[in-house]
């Protein structure tokens, strides 16, 4: 089977975005390796951090990076870690146009906590390190159906009886906080968000340019 030709100038810009990539890489290694003061455990836990690190940015980019179809990411587990070793919770973010309408909908599971915020970002780009949160529902206020599963409304008019977080014209992130107090015992909920609105037919295939982009958000 044939494979499709790729222009001279689409090559370059993926080669130039994957060498980026493998630049910034190699300069966070090195200040693991240039360390004096780290032995060789907290090295082999920096290598982690630093993979760990990776692996969201690169499941952001390329899994949540469509804003008119969004998707939550997890971020944060057992394994790989995102600023804190907290080993009770899992979170998950899903990037959203500012002052759009979304629903959320999944089960409710069985965790000793569930919070969800609408916020301004998770500090993902140098100009929202500096981040608030716009609103918030959590587990005792959530609305669950008897079969365990919800509905929030992102956005749009406030109805009576329904789960609901406001949004704004920065607010650019649905953050989803899960917190087990026994992990052996505990299920954690289920969930996905859409945007509201007419279905959106499947989104194009990546180009070289807009991978070669997301490869640049990355580095």
């Amino acid at each position: 089977m044939s494979q499709p030709a790729v222009s001279n100038a689409g090559s370059a810009k993926l080669h130039r975005g994957f060498a980026g990539l493998s630049e910034g890489l190699a300069k966070l290694e090195k200040l693991l390796l240039l360390d004096q003061e780290m032995n060789d455990e907290d090295r082999a836990r920096g290598y982690i951090y630093l993979l760990g690190m990776q692996k969201w940015y690169v499941d952001l980019c390329f899994q949540g990076y469509d804003r008119a179809r969004p998707r939550s990411v997890r971020f944060h587990d057992e394994v790989f870690k995102f600023g804190s070793g907290n080993p009770d919770n899992a979170k998950y973010a899903a990037e959203i146009h500012p002052g759009t309408e979304y629903v959320i909908r999944g089960t409710r599971g069985t965790s000793s906590d569930i919070c969800i915020e609408t916020r301004t970002g998770m500090g993902r780009r140098e100009d929202n390190i500096h981040t608030e949160t716009i609103d918030v529902i959590d587990g005792d206020a959530i609305r669950v159906e008897a079969d365990g599963s919800f509905e929030i409304r992102i956005g749009g008019e406030q109805r009576e009886g329904v789960n609901y977080l406001a949004t704004r014209d920065d607010a650019t992130v649905v953050f989803v906080r899960q917190t087990l107090a026994d992990w052996d015992k505990e299920t954690l909920g289920v969930f996905t968000i859409e945007k509201v609105g007419p279905a959106l037919p499947r989104a194009p295939p990546a180009d070289p340019e807009t991978v070669a982009a997301r490869l640049g958000d990355i580095a």
